[in-house]
């Protein structure tokens, strides 16, 4: 999943702060809806149940990581 973000150029969305609207310009919300879509395929079923009410891919990848991170204790 990270090698797909990273080849389409929006890692930056995953991994950065959500700026402000303002900050939201078309290209960001591009690659953020990609990002959404790509983090959301690339889970399970149960998994997805987590995300899906993030609105931006940052959202997602902080409760994919915080929910790994709950499994793993």
């Amino acid at each position: 999943m990270e090698m797909c973000q990273l080849q389409n150029r929006c890692r930056t969305v995953v991994t950065g702060t959500v700026p402000d609207e303002a900050g939201q310009t078309g290209e960001w919300k591009t690659k953020d809806n990609w990002a959404r879509g790509e983090v959301h395929l690339c889970c399970e079923a149960d998994v997805q149940g987590i995300i899906t009410d993030s609105e931006h891919a940052h959202e997602q990848w902080a409760l994919l990581q915080a929910d790994t991170i709950r499994k793993a204790d």
